[in-house]
């Protein structure tokens, strides 16, 4: 017996929620309002080379133009595959909570899960090796943004 401890992963550090912020229990750090947090994010979009801003845009909601591409590509892990293999998506919701139309669902890559596919009817050259590679680093491996 382990006198009080449990066995397995410990868990997550607690966090309390105050107004409109999620504040983590070391309160003495500044803290950043959603607002301010969405309008550094629309920043530092702004500031991605244009292709790679408008690439991004054909992850999401992107069901129809999947199904009508030939090839798939996952800018996470860099996968390509087909349509076909897609086996899991996930809808967004209008601002008062309704699905979107069937078509508007967003793939989720079959090999890591992560909502980063984009077709080659999206107009972008997701066969080339670069591109993903871009892809990848400009949303994934920029570090602190």
């Amino acid at each position: 017996m382990l006198s009080g401890r449990r066995n397995g992963p410990r868990a997550a550090p607690t966090a309390r929620r105050r107004s409109a912020e999620l504040l983590p229990e070391d309160e003495s750090q500044p803290q950043t309002s959603h607002t301010e947090m969405w309008e550094q994010h629309a920043r530092w979009v702004a500031a991605l080379p244009k292709d790679i801003r408008e690439a991004h845009e054909h992850c999401g909601g992107n069901r129809a133009e999947l199904l009508a591409s030939r090839e798939c590509g996952c800018f996470y892990c860099l996968s390509m595959f087909p349509p076909d293999m897609v086996r899991q998506w996930v809808n967004r919701q209008d601002r008062d909570g309704h699905d979107l139309a069937d078509d508007l669902w967003t793939a989720l890559c079959p090999e890591c899960g992560i909502d980063s596919v984009i077709g080659d009817r999206s107009g972008f050259p997701i066969t080339q090796p670069t591109f993903l590679a871009d892809m990848h680093r400009h949303w994934f491996d920029e570090g602190d943004r």
